[in-house]
């Protein structure tokens, strides 16, 4: 029989070697594990209030004729509304118009609507490239502080040119107007 002797300098070689094989695959692991879990997480939010001057976020415009820009207050279909920020913390609240319902005769550049904050217009465009539920940014980065409220009016009309506008005849629109908000 054959004693095989192993030099005491490649058993402490050996020993090495293992040694760092194990910590190697325990550091591998607890580094992945460290890194697939992580503290809770907490979400703070805040409620707004959005009212309406006839208690529904719908609008509905049909049977719109054109009018000039000097008549627009007193002839454009209007929908009032007010929010309040009835939560702990200040907001930035996003106003947002979804059309519901477009006829395509009413994608137009002269199919408009404009909003007004204390009879002074802030925001203003066209329904051409409107889609159905796809909404509509009326105006973005209004701070609403706690406690505040801030009341609009949305006004929709067709603009008269002066030319015939007969392919606007029959148009109909309903929405809906929401706002969103972040803290």
């Amino acid at each position: 029989m054959v004693e095989a002797k192993i030099d005491p300098e490649k058993k402490v070689l050996f020993l090495l070697i293992f040694v760092a094989l194990v910590a190697g695959i325990y550091g591998t692991y607890a580094y992945f594990s460290a890194q697939s879990t992580s503290d809770e997480q907490s979400v703070t939010t805040g409620t707004m209030k959005l009212s309406f001057d006839d208690s529904t976020p719908i609008v509905n415009a049909e049977n719109i004729i054109p009018i000039g820009e000097s008549t627009i207050l007193t002839k454009a279909t209007k929908k009032s509304f007010s929010i309040t920020n009835t939560g702990d913390y200040d907001a930035t609240v996003t106003i947002l118009l979804t059309p519901t319902e477009i006829t395509e005769n009413l994608k137009s550049l002269d199919f408009k609507w404009a909003l007004y904050e204390n009879g002074t217009k802030i925001a203003e465009n066209t329904f051409l490239n409107s889609v159905v539920n796809t909404p509509i940014i009326l105006k973005n980065n209004i701070t609403l502080t706690v406690g505040a409220t801030k009341s609009y009016e949305l006004y929709i009309w067709i603009n008269e040119t002066g030319s015939p506008q007969d392919e606007l005849q029959n148009g109909k629109l309903s929405a809906t107007i929401n706002a969103t908000a972040v803290q």
